[in-house]
């Protein structure tokens, strides 16, 4: 998987419809498509701190299918409807307030579905996490350690299926 740098600089310089204005805030914006939304809890457990995802939603542009899982008991409300993908403030709290820690993971390509360039997964705020559309585009630049969406445009691209699982948060698993 190439360094955070790699990808933006493969990415290339265009903006997204939505965000006509925006780089004459940041040094440099990159346009990308959403391929992925994932929310990891991190605790400290007696074997060390431990890590899993609640949340793991993929859209494959190219089939228009929507796949992934979530946990029902903690992050239901952030899959409805499935292909939006957005943590409320009432269910951030919930996590907020039983982990040590949450992330917000987004996975973002350049190219096009269809002609996909290089593909990255880093971490997001909240804020950024829910403003990128997972069935749409974005343009993002870097920030530190996080990725900053600067502009989205939702529903570019169609989905024809949805396949969500849910799974239960099990305090003995990592990934």
């Amino acid at each position: 998987m190439p360094s955070r740098r790699q990808f933006l600089a493969a990415a290339g310089t265009t903006g997204v419809a939505a965000c006509a204005g925006c780089a004459s805030t940041f040094d440099e914006q990159h346009a990308a498509f959403v391929h992925a939304k994932s929310v990891r809890v991190r605790w400290q457990a007696a074997s060390g701190e431990r890590a899993t995802r609640v949340l793991r939603v993929n859209h494959d542009a190219a089939n228009g299918r929507v796949h992934g899982y979530y946990d029902p008991a903690l992050v239901a409300a952030a899959v409805e409807p499935p292909t939006g993908v957005v943590v409320d403030d009432a269910t951030h709290d919930r996590l907020t307030g039983e982990f040590d820690a949450v992330e917000y993971e987004l996975g973002v390509c350049d190219g096009s579905p269809g002609d996909v360039g290089e593909c990255f997964e880093e971490t997001a705020g909240r804020e950024d996490f829910n403003s990128a559309p997972l069935t749409g585009r974005c343009a993002v630049v870097e920030a530190g350690d996080e990725l900053d969406v600067v502009g989205a445009e939702s529903g570019v691209y169609d989905v024809k299926r949805v396949e969500l699982d849910e799974r239960a948060w099990d305090a003995h698993r990592d990934n």
